[in-house]
């Protein structure tokens, strides 16, 4: 369990399916988080499932953030090795423009360097001001690293930094 000023970053539980749901069928996280868009509950639920699950696990980081015992967001390894982590994160919208990733990431980033990788990675849309923002802020740094990624039927730039 990470604590910061306002929130806590922990294992997510079964109690927050309804609102990771939501999470994952929102259409401002969906256009920059890579979540499928699926047609029906059942698969929404065993994407919950997965989440939860792998946030069991002690080889991975895979947390929800939360505001008054409430999930709000949440923020993932998308694969660890050699002691780097690439995480991913997103927060609901409505908890927008009020430094919460931020904190959340910051103090992810914090922990993780404290207790053994060697470097931190993120990435993000070119066009996701909000999610370099938020990068800057936790005082990551612009990597060479680039990839063109096809995501909703649109190729698009995704750009990389990291914390050492």
């Amino acid at each position: 369990m990470i604590k910061t000023d306002r929130l806590i970053i922990k294992d997510i539980n079964e109690s927050d399916r309804i609102n990771m749901i939501k999470m994952f069928k929102n259409d401002e996280i969906i256009e920059f988080y890579m979540i499928p868009k699926y047609d029906n509950d059942e698969e929404y639920d065993k994407l919950f499932e997965s989440f939860l699950s792998l946030s069991k696990l002690e080889n991975r980081f895979v947390k929800g953030i939360y505001l008054n015992n409430t999930i709000i967001g949440f923020i993932n390894d998308l694969g660890i090795k050699d002691k780097k982590v690439e995480l991913g994160y997103a927060i609901n919208p409505k908890y927008h423009n009020q430094g919460f990733m931020t904190e959340a990431l910051n103090a992810s980033i914090k922990h993780l360097l404290d207790n053994g990788c060697n470097e931190v990675i993120c990435g993000a849309f070119e066009n996701n001001i909000r999610s370099i923002r938020v990068m800057k802020k936790c005082g990551m740094n612009l990597m060479d690293k680039i990839d063109y990624i096809t995501y909703n039927q649109i190729n698009q730039k995704c750009v990389y930094y990291n914390k050492i």
